[in-house]
């Protein structure tokens, strides 16, 4: 297993020292970039972004389009930036990336973190 960040260092931040909470969402989304769509399995979600797991080989520093159900009822199209990935050999969901959101609005944020309060109760 490899893991990249965008700045360079190996291994991602232990969960005592991110700066968001993060919680599982286990969902599908579609993702764009200016040439293609692929699907995804959105793993975690915090208000700063979120951990994915697609086929497709992304690269850090990519432009992402990412549309998905945060409930069943909340439709969201957000956009964002790889910032880390984790490539895995013969693993059935494919590669691993960190998405973070790039102008995430106040409405979509507010959105966010009230699911990951209500998922913690």
């Amino acid at each position: 297993m490899k893991a990249t960040k965008m700045n360079g260092t190996n291994s991602g931040a232990p969960a005592c020292k991110r700066r968001y909470v993060r919680k599982a969402i286990g969902c599908r989304g579609a993702l764009s970039n200016a040439i293609e769509t692929c699907h995804a399995t959105l793993l975690e979600i915090s208000e700063g972004g979120l951990l994915f797991s697609c086929a497709k080989d992304l690269h850090l520093g990519e432009g992402l389009e990412l549309q998905f159900y945060l409930t069943k009822s909340r439709h969201l199209v957000l956009r964002g930036a790889v910032v880390y990935l984790v490539r895995k050999e013969n693993h059935t969901l494919g590669k691993y990336y960190g998405l973070r959101f790039v102008d995430l609005d106040i409405f979509n944020k507010m959105l966010i973190q009230s699911f990951i309060r209500q998922s913690k109760s």
